[in-house]
């Protein structure tokens, strides 16, 4: 399982090909280079993967990787060829998975400190 900076990396390497083949410029490359993969378990339940680029962010729903909110812009479209790599989904699948259970332990063990 890749964690959350490695596929950062992937869809930052898999957005600034992509852009610069369209464009032919290299200067793409900023757009992306602040490029983040975060989850939010407290602020939204359901599995999801937000994506935030620049000033933009969207959010992903895990369950059918379609956008619940937000947008990328044109970018979009390479967001959505990315998730469907080989492994990507169940990677972040897995880091969802992952961060709810260590939330869970976090609780758990404030409560038994009190």
């Amino acid at each position: 399982m890749k964690n959350l900076n490695e596929l950062a990396a992937d869809l930052r390497d898999e957005l600034t090909y992509a852009m610069t083949a369209q464009t032919g410029k290299k200067e793409e490359y900023t757009r992306c280079r602040n490029l983040k993969l975060f989850m939010r378990p407290n602020e939204d339940s359901a599995p999801h993967v937000v994506v935030k680029m620049s000033i933009s962010e969207a959010v992903f729903s895990l369950s059918d990787f379609e956008k619940t909110r937000g947008s990328l812009g044109p970018e979009e479209r390479y967001v959505h060829r990315w998730f469907d790599r080989p492994g990507v989904k169940d990677s972040l699948q897995e880091n969802w998975v992952s961060l709810v259970l260590r939330r869970k332990k976090q609780q758990a063990g404030s409560v038994h400190a009190d």
